[in-house]
C-alpha cells in the first residue's frame, strides 16, 4: 500500500516539511492512513492546567513539562493507532523556536511511525479546519488533538468520509457537547498527558 506523506497547505499558512519516505514507497504491515492534527495552544494550555492540578494533589512532588514527542506518541497510544501516522503541528508565531526542531522528525513506536511537520500561522485554527477540509479525504482516519467549536464543522465533515478519533476535555468540560463528536472514540487529553508524566492510570 502506498503511503501518502502529507506536503500541501492552503496559500495562507506554510509548512516544512521534510519526509523520510517517497509517495511511491510501500510500507509493510500497514493497512490505513491516518493524519493527528494537533493544536498546540490547546495542548499547551492542557499541559498548564494539568501541571496546576498535580501541584495541589501532590504538593510534595516536582513534575516537569513533558515533551512534546512524548506526548504525541502517547496520543497515538491512546488512539490505538498502528502504522504510519502523519503529524501536524499547528501552531502561531510565539511558539515557532520552540517547535522548529520537530519539523520533519520521524518517531517510532511499537507498531509503526509518526512523521511530524509543523505550521505556523497565526489563524493557526482556521488553517487547521482548511487543511482538514482540503486533505482529510486522502486518509482513512483523521485525529485531532484539540477541543474548540471551530473544529464541529470539518471534524463532522470528516465523519462522511474517514474514521474520526479526538483527544480531547472531558465529558463535562469539552466544546463538542450536543454533537455528533461526543460518539467518536476519544481519549481524555489530561489523560495522555498523565502518560507522558510517567504516571499510572490509578493516579490520575
Amino acid at each position: 500500500m502506498n503511503i501518502l506523506i502529507d506536503q500541501a497547505l492552503p496559500s495562507n499558512g506554510y509548512m516544512q516539511t521534510t519526509p523520510s519516505l517517497k509517495p511511491e514507497q510501500t510500507i509493510s504491515n500497514t493497512n490505513k492512513r491516518s493524519i493527528l492534527l494537533i493544536d498546540y495552544p490547546f495542548l499547551y494550555k492542557e499541559i498548564k492546567t494539568t501541571l496546576n492540578l498535580l501541584a495541589e494533589d501532590y504538593p510534595g512532588d516536582q513534575f516537569e513539562r513533558p515533551k512534546l514527542e512524548d506526548l504525541i506518541l502517547n496520543g497515538i497510544r491512546a488512539l490505538y493507532q498502528t502504522g504510519i501516522v502523519t503529524v501536524v503541528i499547528f501552531h502561531d508565531d510565539n511558539s515557532r523556536h520552540e517547535l522548529s526542531h520537530l519539523n520533519g522528525k520521524v518517531l517510532k513506536y511499537s507498531d509503526g511511525e509518526a512523521h511530524i511537520n509543523t505550521c505556523c500561522h497565526a489563524e493557526y485554527s482556521v488553517t487547521l479546519c482548511n487543511h482538514m477540509t482540503a486533505y482529510g479525504h486522502l486518509y482513512d482516519e483523521v485525529l485531532l488533538m484539540g477541543d474548540d467549536q471551530i473544529y464541529i464543522p470539518p471534524m463532522l465533515d470528516a465523519l462522511s468520509y474517514s474514521k474520526v478519533k479526538l483527544l480531547r476535555r472531558d465529558n463535562e468540560r469539552t466544546l463538542y457537547q450536543g454533537t455528533q463528536l461526543t460518539q467518536v472514540h476519544w481519549q481524555d487529553i489530561y489523560y495522555v498527558i498523565g502518560m507522558a508524566l510517567g504516571l499510572h492510570e490509578y493516579e490520575m
